[in-house]
């Protein structure tokens, strides 16, 4: 088969799984190495420390799969749903968008490991892998040489016919496909990306701090979040939209429904903090949030109920008091100090009672001997 051919097949293959955006991109070294090394290097990528990792594989696949040649990059939209449009009852506080439904990676991993294999039936010997955020590529890189879209200020890749509510996957191929035309930008001056995140995450255009991101701060940071952050995660739990809620290519995009699982769906603030971990482990069940843990979880719920200040969360904040994370209990240590109550000030005197880390002791201490003069 002429490279085209062999495209034309790859792309029927595809449209038979239900995947419609679809791209290709030839395989070779990223433009993008130097930078990719200095972002390493600066510690922008916080405690995730699997990007370290031969990063060679990153710039250039071929130095762990010599055999590629091709990469065939799918775009997956997930639903924009306005926080106007999630039922009263839903998910409280805000949980990103693409976690509101059951984890994607559960949902095309049957349909990514077909396209593999029926890519591998079409000649002798062809050989192929699919990946879906787990190897050691620049996806967002390869999808916009690719012509699915460009990497836009947030660092996010955005179509221009549908914006940027999209996952990514790839397969990569032995076969020689013609490929397509890459992306070109079309940013051009806008900043309200920049502009509205709340913890300053983009010291320049194109390049994330990860450790300023709410979404790794609610998903992969473990341990205490920095209290210069705390009021700026606002309401979110799990994850964080806002520069693509602002972004104006996304109005572009089609509105799309994905039904919650029912453990998620009834998920509220207050039971995230009371639950026992084995019940919450059991709500987040298939759902993305099981990437973050209870105990992540429920920290951030912590913040957010002190970002809140609804005294109604007060007998809640105190069954998660008790956590086994000294951690988790400094955060909720901080939301009852911010409700500025009697009964919060009376969960934190009970709460002192139990508190066997010496820190926390005396912060507790320290803040009981302020007095309820400011009280309301």
């Amino acid at each position: 088969m002429t490279p085209q051919e062999a495209k034309n097949a790859v792309l029927l293959l595809c449209r038979e799984r239900g995947f419609e955006s679809v791209r290709v991109a030839a395989a070779g070294p990223t433009a993008h190495g130097a930078f990719f090394r200095e972002w390493l290097k600066r510690g922008y990528h916080g405690s995730m420390d699997w990007l370290e990792r031969a990063p060679e594989f990153r710039e250039d696949i071929r130095v762990r799969y010599p055999w590629v040649r091709s990469f065939v990059m799918l775009a997956l939209d997930y639903a924009p749903l306005l926080p106007e449009d999630l039922p009263e009852d839903s998910v409280l506080p805000r949980v990103a968008r693409y976690a509101r439904a059951q984890d994607y990676h559960e949902v095309y991993k049957p349909r990514l490991l077909d396209l593999e294999r029926a890519m591998k039936r079409l000649t002798p010997g062809t050989q192929a892998l699919w990946y879906q955020d787990t190897g050691p590529f620049l996806e967002r890189e390869l999808a916009a040489r690719a012509g699915l879209g460009w990497q836009g200020k947030h660092t996010l890749l955005i179509d221009p016919q549908s914006g940027s509510w999209k996952l990514l996957a790839l397969v990569a191929t032995s076969l020689e496909l013609e490929p397509d035309e890459p992306a070109s930008d079309h940013c051009g001056t806008c900043t309200a990306c920049l502009d509205a995140c709340p913890t300053r995450a983009f010291p320049e255009p194109f390049v994330l701090d990860a450790r300023r991101c709410i979404s790794y701060l609610t998903i992969e940071h473990d341990g205490p979040i920095a209290p210069e952050f705390r009021e700026a995660m606002g309401g979110w739990l799990f994850g964080c939209d806002i520069c693509q809620e602002v972004c104006p290519w996304n109005r572009k995009a089609a509105p799309a429904f994905a039904q919650a699982p029912e453990g998620l769906e009834t998920l509220t603030l207050h039971k995230v903090l009371a639950l026992k971990p084995e019940h919450l482990e059991r709500r987040i069940e298939g759902t993305a949030l099981e990437r973050a843990g209870t105990s992540r979880l429920v920290r951030n719920a912590a913040i957010v109920a002190g970002n809140l200040r609804d005294t109604a969360l007060v007998p809640a904040l105190e069954k998660a008091a008790r956590h086994a994370e000294p951690w988790v209990r400094e955060a909720v240590y901080w939301a009852l100090m911010r409700m500025g109550s009697f009964e919060a000030y009376a969960a934190i005197s009970r709460a002192q009672r139990h508190e066997w880390d010496d820190d926390l002791r005396e912060t507790i201490i320290a803040y009981l001997q302020r007095g309820t003069g400011h009280l309301q």
